[in-house]
């Protein structure tokens, strides 16, 4: 277990620390700019949560994405979560995996646009035979951001975001609150 939390933890931060070099465009000798390479337009970033105890979860979603504009981003990243909780006789135990595309545009250097689309493969209970099935559900995000700076590149993301599908297998309200990390961007 210690090992795969060291490797989920160094799979969400390898990214944003490599990521986080490069200032975008590169100033040549007559003082004009070149446009940025491929490497200086990737961005990283994503969320990660822990919780252990009777209740245990763990939620990884590291994020990568490509500047195509100055202030237009978009991107993709995998998803996925554990959970076990131990109130229950035998304790419930599942695994839920996905993935999501998204997009971004900064309206200002602290205010952002988003919208994601992601669909997860989650155990759910089935309407007629009320036993655990596993299904894909989709979600489709939109919403904004306050971006927190915490250097030239990076930030902390606080996103209210609103499901727009609201399938009836969905574990999410409306609306939903995210805290991120992004850098790069």
């Amino acid at each position: 277990m210690k090992k795969f939390l060291l490797s989920a933890l160094l799979i969400c931060v390898l990214p944003a620390i490599t990521l986080a070099q490069g200032s975008g465009a590169i100033p040549d000798n007559s003082g004009q700019t070149k446009s940025a390479s491929f490497g200086n337009r990737l961005f990283g970033g994503g969320d990660l949560s822990l919780q252990f105890g009777t209740f245990t979860l763990i939620y990884i979603s590291p994020v990568i994405g490509y500047k195509l504009t100055n202030k237009l981003g978009a991107g993709l990243g995998p998803i996925y979560s554990y959970v076990k909780d131990n109130t229950w006789k035998p304790a419930y135990e599942t695994s839920t995996y996905g993935g999501k595309v998204f997009a971004q545009y900064s309206f200002t250097r602290n205010f952002m646009g988003y919208t994601e689309y992601q669909q997860v493969n989650a155990d759910v209970i089935d309407d007629f035979s009320y036993k655990v099935v596993r299904r894909n559900i989709p979600f489709w995000f939109v919403g904004g951001a306050y971006v927190a700076p915490i250097g030239a590149r990076s930030g902390i993301m606080a996103m209210l975001l609103f499901d727009l599908i609201e399938d009836p297998y969905s574990y999410y309200s409306n609306p939903t609150f995210r805290l991120g990390f992004t850098t790069g961007f």
